[in-house]
Parts: C-alpha cells; sequence; structure tokens
C-alpha cells in the first residue's frame, strides 16, 4: 500500500498528521528550506527517528522545529547570541544549536539541541497541535541529498514515513544556515541560505530590533 500524500493546506491533513505524530510514527512535513522527516517530542518517536535518519557525525544535535510563539529557551539553555539572531532571523531559514536543559524530558544522543522556527506559515497549526515543537531530521538517508518535494519524498522514503503532506516544491530548495550558538563567539557550522556577512552583522547590532 503506497503512503498517503495529504495538501497541508487543509485543516483535515493537520488533524491527520497529528494523530499519526501522536501515535509514535513519523511524518513528512514541507518547510520553506526542504523537506524533513517529523516525530512526536517522547522517547519512543523519537528514538525511530533518530535511528533512521539522524547521523550523529554530521549533525551533533538533536534538531527541533518551535512554532513562533514558544520561547528560545524551551528545552535550552540560550544566550545573548542566540536571542540576537532569533530577533533578526525568525521566523526563517536559521538553526542555532544550543546546550539542552538538564531536565529534558528523554536521553538525547548529544547535550545539544538545534533549534528554528521555520518560516511556513502552514506548518504552524502542526506545530501547535503537538505543543508548539516537532523533532524534525532531514528527509534524506545519510549521503542523499534532503527532498524538496512531496513526490521526492515518496521516491526516496515511503517505507519510512506514515504519512506525507505536501506543500509543494520547497521555496529555497536548500538547508538552513546553521549557527553554534554553545561557543563564544558563535560559529557558523552549515552554510545555507542565510550568509556569513548577514550572520556577522546580526551578531553586531542590538539585541533587540528598534
Amino acid at each position: 500500500m503506497s503512503t498517503p500524500i495529504f495538501p497541508i493546506q487543509q485543516p483535515a491533513s493537520i488533524a491527520a498528521a497529528a494523530a499519526i505524530l501522536r501515535d509514535g510514527e513519523l511524518v513528512a512535513i514541507p518547510t520553506e528550506t526542504v523537506y524533513g522527516i517529523a516525530a512526536a517530542p517522547r522517547l519512543q518517536a523519537s528514538e525511530l527517528l533518530l535511528h533512521r535518519f539522524y547521523d550523529a557525525d554530521s549533525w551533533p544535535a538533536l534538531p527541533l522545529l518551535l512554532a513562533p510563539e514558544v520561547p528560545l529557551a524551551h528545552l535550552a539553555r540560550s544566550n545573548q547570541w542566540a536571542e540576537r539572531l532569533r530577533n533578526y532571523f525568525w521566523p526563517g531559514p536559521l538553526t542555532v544549536l544550543l546546550p539542552a536543559i538538564a531536565d529534558f524530558p528523554f536521553a538525547l544522543p548529544t547535550p545539544c539541541v538545534a533549534k528554528r522556527v521555520p518560516d511556513y506559515a502552514p506548518l504552524w497549526p502542526l506545530l501547535r497541535a503537538l505543543g508548539g515543537v516537532l523533532i524534525v531530521g532531514r528527509a534524506a538517508h545519510t549521503g542523499y541529498p534532503p527532498a524538496i518535494t512531496a513526490q521526492e519524498v515518496a521516491e526516496q522514503l515511503a517505507d519510512d514515513v506514515a504519512l506525507i503532506l505536501d506543500g509543494g516544491r520547497a521555496l529555497f530548495g536548500l538547508p538552513s544556515t546553521v549557527v553554534d550558538c554553545i561557543v563564544s563567539p558563535p560559529r557558523i557550522v552549515q552554510r545555507g541560505i542565510i550568509s556569513a556577512p548577514e550572520i556577522m552583522a546580526a551578531l553586531q547590532r542590538p539585541a533587540e530590533r528598534n
């Protein structure tokens, strides 16, 4: 039986995806960067996603997508560098690495989290339905580029997910820029849509927009 593909713009699609995630299964989701594989933030679901898609050698932090209203300090220890970048680039294609809180809800493969608020409003209802946070890995097996359409997800990963949400072709088709805010000063660990000069300029600006 083929994996169902539902349009993300339909409320029924969000409800179906939320139910599947609550049951501990995986759902492919669109963002403005690339497609991802989502799991609910709980132990069994996270272990399933991490086992299939998580490469600790190339991605040394648990990847989390947040709804816009979720504070940066949720599940992580924030700092001035991360707050400054958040003010200028969220929602958007920027991921920040931060230390996880000591009492994280389940065991982590590393003591760090990678957090991003996607600039993709159709996804926000699903995030909110799961408490504002999803664990989301790239929709690709190790060594392959991430999928940028629902069709690419179906071709590569249909056996790995219970549902695919279709949002059309990803706007950028490139990964987010990843900045390590655990170190001081921060450093870029993955180049992406936001350029290094833009990151450096934001870090030198006031922490709050005028």
